[in-house]
């Protein structure tokens, strides 16, 4: 689990937020964990057109490799 604290001094959509943090999730991905109850915004499930403020909390119940720009190793296909 991950919890970000939001530092903003305008108002961002929360889709948005996630995405400059973590660009290697992608909309599909964020869309699914949204609808799994992933991410929560200060305690809730909110829409990820909800706007985050200074202060708000975003908790992210996603492992590490989802969240992280690796690399998927390629496999070898020897004929």
């Amino acid at each position: 689990m991950k919890e970000l604290h939001v530092k903003s001094l305008l108002p961002v959509r929360l889709d948005k937020y996630l995405m400059d943090q973590f660009p290697a999730l992608g909309m599909g991905r964020l869309n699914k964990a949204l609808r799994e109850n992933k991410i929560k915004l200060n305690g809730k499930k909110q829409p990820l057109s909800t706007r985050v403020q200074n202060g708000d909390i975003i908790k992210l119940f996603l492992n590490d490799d989802q969240l992280e720009n690796r690399p998927t190793p390629r496999r070898r296909v020897c004929v």
